[in-house]
């Protein structure tokens, strides 16, 4: 049986390390946050995804896992296989590597003298060109070892908050940038064993096209939510009009589909604005076309203004109104408030004297914690009302705002929010209501594509 070690234990390394132990591989996890690992070892998991947390106490249970911050102990281990997740985030200037570099730097010296030297498989989203051009030169100056002599495999991950492990488990695609045929077959024989023999569909090519295959996924996806958002625009403009309808009709056209062509206040999330912000400064050196990417970005920033505008146009001044925000995480089933548009609605309506009620299932304490750290929320403290239920934050608000897709807003009593609000007026943000439903009690009703007539 092989054994893994997974450095960085983030959303995608505790991911893989649970389902890679549910399958009876020994694996070692390595972090470099103390607090982390001291959580782990006790079964505390830091991540709020469906499974993850019985899946790795049961494999703490069975002795499968290991975590620790000591780099030292991965000779001790001795894997045959180290993949590598550590976070890449967004600098001003574009992607930061200082997280990748140094784990780098770290397995070069520990691969001297090894005798069986463990296939390195990085899974952390990186510019193309990073691996061969920055990764490589690393690894072969302080290891005194040939890239050839070690293996090396890109292998990006498409996984989907809120459905990680399924999406491990059952994959669309595995793609493997092999630096030569012996790295790919070495990763290959891996998940041979993981999928018990039967592969999902696997796509070898080089370590270039898997980089950039990462990144052009998530760009499709940010394309087709701006290109909906501005449809949705234009919806209200010329009147008559729901985008919803138009979604409809450009969904039963299957080669377009209906999946990330839902109007709403922008997307937001750990990978999506990330990936694109990081890609903008990639591609500046390649002008004919770096127009299209900012344009994905103005637009995504600009729709979270939609409420704010909405709300001013009714009613001039918001000083002292009291607003409603549902929800703060940037997606529905999550407690991530990582690029969440919530948040930049909220800091709109405070910097207008609102005062602004907020109500989020899981991600409440998360974006307490938030407003104390952020340097001009904390200033607007009086002003921001988080909520722990439904009710105690649609009570006394004028004017609602849905941020966040969660099942429970979709559901929303009208005659509840006519008795709870004063003179109730909706702003759907992610259209998950039926208008009619709320208009016919007299509830004010407004949303993204949705045409005031």
């Amino acid at each position: 049986m092989y054994r893994v070690a997974v450095i960085g234990l983030g959303f995608v390394g505790l991911s893989y390390i649970a389902s890679f132990s549910s399958r009876g591989i020994r694996c070692l996890g390595i972090d470099i946050d103390k607090d982390k690992i001291e959580s782990l070892n006790k079964g505390l998991v830091p991540v709020d995804e469906p499974g993850l947390s019985q899946l790795i106490s049961t494999s703490i249970d069975k002795g499968l896992i290991k975590f620790t911050n000591r780099y030292s102990l991965i000779k001790r281990f001795r894997p045959d296989y180290i993949f590598i997740s550590v976070d890449t985030p967004t600098v001003k200037s574009g992607q930061s590597l200082k997280s990748i570099k140094y784990v780098m730097i770290k397995l070069a010296h520990l691969l001297k003298g090894l005798r069986n030297i463990p296939l390195i498989v990085v899974k952390s989203t990186i510019l193309p060109g990073t691996s061969r051009n920055i990764l490589f030169p690393i690894l072969e100056r302080y290891s005194g070892l040939k890239i050839e002599e070690i293996g090396y495999v890109y292998n990006p991950e498409f996984l989907r908050e809120g459905s990680a492990l399924y999406d491990i488990r059952d994959p669309k695609r595995i793609v493997i940038g092999e630096f030569d045929k012996r790295s790919g077959d070495r990763l290959i024989n891996f998940y041979q064993l993981f999928y018990d023999g039967k592969l999902p569909p696997i796509i070898r090519t080089t370590i270039e096209n898997a980089e950039l295959s990462k990144y052009a996924s998530n760009l499709f996806l940010t394309c087709k939510l701006s290109f909906i958002n501005s449809i949705a625009y234009i919806c209200e403009k010329i009147g008559f009009c729901d985008v919803m309808t138009i979604k409809e009709v450009m969904g039963l056209d299957d080669r377009i589909g209906e999946k990330y062509l839902h109007p709403g206040i922008g997307f937001g999330g750990g990978c999506l604005p990330k990936d694109l912000y990081a890609f903008i400064k990639f591609i500046e050196k390649f002008p004919p076309y770096r127009d299209l990417f900012k344009s994905i970005y103005k637009i995504n920033e600009y729709q979270a203004n939609l409420p704010i505008e909405n709300a001013i146009e009714i009613y001039g001044s918001l000083k002292n109104k009291v607003v409603t925000i549902l929800g703060v995480s940037y997606k529905g089933g999550v407690g991530d408030i990582r690029g969440s548009q919530a948040i930049k609605t909220i800091r709109s309506f405070v910097r207008e004297g609102a005062i602004v009620k907020v109500y989020d299932p899981k991600a409440i304490d998360k974006f307490i914690d938030y407003i104390r750290l952020d340097r001009e929320l904390k200033q607007f403290t009086e002003k921001i009302i988080p909520c722990k239920d439904l009710d105690s934050c649609v009570s006394g608000s004028e004017y609602l705002v849905i941020a966040t897709d969660w099942d429970e807003f979709r559901s929303l009593d009208p005659l509840n929010l006519v008795k709870l609000m004063k003179n109730p007026v909706i702003y759907d943000g992610r259209r998950i209501l039926d208008p009619d439903a709320y208009k016919k009690y007299g509830i004010k009703f407004y949303g993204v594509g949705l045409s005031h007539e």
